[in-house]
């Protein structure tokens, strides 16, 4: 969606900021916050189909993945030019356009820091996941997202339940993330730990070829073991919500 292909093509500076140049009148989710609640908006103007489709099409599949794409547009102060409450203008703008009615799931990805984008992220998201690397710095660093998230919960009711933390770049026999994981679990009781994703050559490959891991495994042997690791934290994090749902009759 973001024009990874042309920015690693770009040979020179201007080549690079000619591709920045070409967001500029794009409409993505700073316009979509923008122009929500006017008499005209419809919500497709705003979405990019995923070139993954195509695949989908061919093993005839009925799912799609569509994406509402960000840009360095996107930033705090943009959203404070837009005036109200600009915590919860995603999850308005998500729920006025109707876009939820259309998709499964909607994944909403944030920047990791304390950013007014990052809480539209938990004011809008029904579920919280937390990825972390098993390093000292990046654990104490989730104290901030998960305190974040429970205070949204507090205010919100039912809304932005952790399902758990997803420990991230993992090495087998390296003792201190496995001290680590032990720490994070004493520290943060009753938050669930989620499979791992050990750390893996074939994700930085699959990011470049533009891939999602999946796909990218079935031509590269190496990377079945890691494609499976998050298949198996999709299918585990699907369940946690079927169980929420069914049990409170959502």
């Amino acid at each position: 969606m973001n024009k990874a292909d042309e920015f690693d093509k770009a040979s020179t500076l201007e080549e690079f900021d000619k591709v920045l140049d070409s967001f500029q009148d794009r409409k993505e989710v700073i316009e979509f916050l923008k122009d929500y609640d006017t008499k005209s908006f419809n919500y497709k103007e705003y979405i990019q189909i995923s070139p993954i489709n195509q695949i989908l099409r061919k093993t005839k599949s009925s799912g799609k993945i569509d994406v509402l794409p960000s840009s360095y547009k996107t930033t705090d102060v943009a959203l404070a030019n837009l005036g109200g409450i600009r915590e919860k203008r995603l999850d308005k703008a998500l729920r006025q356009s109707g876009i939820a009615n259309d998709y499964d799931y909607v994944v909403i990805d944030t920047p990791p820091s304390a950013t007014t984008i990052a809480s539209n992220g938990l004011y809008a998201a029904q579920y919280v996941v937390i990825p972390s690397q098993m390093e000292y710095l990046s654990v104490y660093g989730i104290r901030t997202p998960i305190g974040r998230a429970r205070e949204v919960q507090e205010e919100m009711g039912k809304r932005g339940a952790i399902l758990g933390i997803v420990p991230m770049m993992t090495e087998k026999n390296v003792k201190i993330h496995t001290t680590i994981k032990q720490s994070v679990e004493q520290r943060f009781p009753g938050i669930t730990i989620l499979p791992e994703i050990k750390r893996a050559t074939a994700v930085g490959q699959a990011s470049q070829a533009c891939q999602p891991i999946s796909l990218f495994a079935e031509h590269n042997k190496g990377a079945a073991e890691v494609a499976k690791q998050f298949s198996s934290l999709t299918q585990e994090i699907v369940v946690k919500i079927n169980q929420i749902e069914s049990s409170v009759g959502m």
